[in-house]
Order: C-alpha cells, then structure tokens, then sequence
C-alpha cells in the first residue's frame, strides 16, 4: 500500500518537472546576434546576453596601445606576443565582468526583436583593466 502511494508521488511529481521544464524550453529568447562576434558564452543557449564595443576596450589593453604607438607590424615577432596578451587580457576581464553580473552572452552586436534593450558593458569591462 505504501509503495503504491510512494510511486503515485513520484509519478505525479516527474509530471510537474516535465510541465516545468516544457514551459521554460517554450519561452524562446529571439534575437538577432552575429555570432562571428560572440566573446563569451554560447550563443544558442543563454537567457542574459550583454553587449560590448570591442575596439573600445582594445583601445584600452596597454599591449595593444604598444602596437599602435611603435606602430609594430604583423613581420615582427613582438606584434604576435603583445597581440596574444592583449587577447588574454580581453577574454580575462570579459569573463569577470559577465559573471560578477551574470550575463551568459557577451557578443559585439545582439538585439531583441521584440526591441527590449541588451546592456552595454564595455565601461565595465574598461574599469575592469585598471
């Protein structure tokens, strides 16, 4: 008699999950995102994207500035290393910033076609460089 009861339950409470679970996959996010610009994040799964100006915060990567002032070309060695920290430093400070405020997509460009606003965090990700 318990055991009965103990798998009604459980079968009852399976069928709740299953309706749970069914309601959140119908609640499509629809966007239109160019996903050669994806910096963090997957871009067919997320519920809480962000956007930001890459060359805004390039222009901000020590390393980056160093190529662009000394004017170092791709020929030289140096142009590959300072590329390559700048790029860490990028991914670094995207990451930090996307999870201190739990965004799970960061891309270039990404809009809702419903037209509700994305957030911009390039000035976080700025402030996170210093």
């Amino acid at each position: 008699m318990k055991s009965n009861l103990f798998r009604r339950i459980a079968a009852a409470t399976c069928l709740l999950c299953l309706v749970f679970v069914t309601g959140l996959l119908a609640e499509e996010i629809e966007v239109t995102l160019d996903e050669s610009l994806v910096y963090y994040g997957d871009p067919l799964y997320f519920s809480s994207p962000a956007v930001l100006n890459i060359e805004t915060v390039f222009q901000e990567i020590a390393e980056y500035r160093r190529i662009l002032e000394e004017d170092i070309n791709t020929q030289d060695p140096e142009y590959w290393y300072l590329l390559d920290q700048a790029n860490k430093k990028f991914i670094e400070r995207v990451e930090i910033v996307a999870g201190e405020n739990a965004y799970d997509l960061v891309c270039g460009t990404i809009e809702y076609t419903d037209g509700r606003e994305v957030p911009d965090i390039t000035e976080l990700v700025v402030k996170e460089l210093d």
